[in-house]
This record gives structure tokens, sequence and C-alpha cells, in this order.
């Protein structure tokens, strides 16, 4: 049985440090290099780790083009999302207040995270239970 190492040996006929190293010289990021060489990048990195091949990699801003993060193309921080995306609408969340009043209750029981509730009020979990009571909040 060959080891994944042995396998990128025998296909560059190179140490498998070499190899790495050339392509970290290259320009090629740690993510790239594992994805052509066919590793876990979790494993990539451990074995990067083992060897000492981090210092071969440049830093992002040298890198390749094609090997930068673009950023994740999520949503702007800061910036409050409409209402048409959320999962859960606000009068959902409170009717699972009034179903679990206790905490403990929502908790165990709720099909949603508490952290979730607290995100979307901004207020908090007294002052939550206390709308829920009071069916104040409009969705």
């Amino acid at each position: 049985m060959t080891t994944k190492m042995h396998q990128v040996r025998q296909e560059f006929d190179e140490p498998f440090r070499d190899v790495v190293a050339g392509f970290a010289i290259m320009g090629y990021s740690r993510r790239a290099t594992a994805e052509i060489l066919d590793f876990n990048l979790s494993y990539f990195r451990e074995l990067c780790t083992r060897f000492h091949l981090h210092r071969h990699f440049k830093p992002q801003r040298d890198m390749r083009p094609e090997c930068k993060s673009r950023g994740n193309g999520g949503w702007p921080k800061g910036k409050k999302r409409p209402n048409a995306n959320r999962r859960y609408s606000d009068a959902y969340l409170l009717e699972l207040l009034r179903k679990y009043p206790r905490y403990g209750d929502f908790l165990a029981r709720a099909p949603v995270a508490a952290s979730t509730v607290i995100r979307r009020f901004r207020v908090p979990w007294v002052e939550i239970m206390k709308m829920a009571r009071s069916g104040d909040h409009a969705s």
C-alpha cells in the first residue's frame, strides 16, 4: 500500500517536500496545492506543519490571482438584511416563546436556537419574553 505522499513522489519524480515547495514558490496557495495533489485540505495542512513547509508559501498579496480569496460573497457586515430572506418570522419565534416560556424548556425543545431569537430581537431574553407575552411586536 502506497501513501499519498509516495504517489506524489512517483508522479513528479521528486520528494514530496520539493513538490510542495515548488507549488508554493510558483505562488499557489495551500488550498490550491492540496487540490492539485488531491489531498484533503486539513491533512495537507497537517503535513505542511509536520515538514515545516508553511515557510515556502507566499503571503496572499503575492499569490497567483486564481489563488487569492475573492471573499465569501456574503452579506456585507453591518448591513441589515431584508425581512423576506428570514427563515423564521418574528411571529413564529414569539409563538415558540409562548409555547416554551422557560429558558431551559426553550433550549431543550424549541426547533430554533435561543441565539437566533436573541440576535433577531437584539434585546435581553427577559425583554423578548415580555414581547411574547404581550404580543406587542409586529412581524
